[in-house]
């Protein structure tokens, strides 16, 4: 059996809306999972889920709870 390396890496992306009213557009948390083999020339299809909660609780069945001050 054969192991996938991945990289796991989060940034952060501004977006065009500031819905606060701060007159600050809003920033987005992106979590980005990918095999490594796309680091060189590999192109795969994108997989997307979106949730407001994932940059501060987890990934829900995942496993991958954050950790609170």
């Amino acid at each position: 059996m054969s192991t996938i390396l991945t990289f796991r890496q989060q940034v952060l992306v501004a977006t065009a809306v500031d819905s606060d009213g701060d007159g600050n557009p809003d920033v987005v948390a992106v979590g980005i999972i990918r095999p490594k083999e796309t680091e060189w020339s590999l192109q795969l299809p994108v997989i997307t889920d979106f949730s407001p909660y994932y940059s501060t609780l987890g990934r829900g069945n995942d496993s991958r709870l954050k950790k609170c001050d």
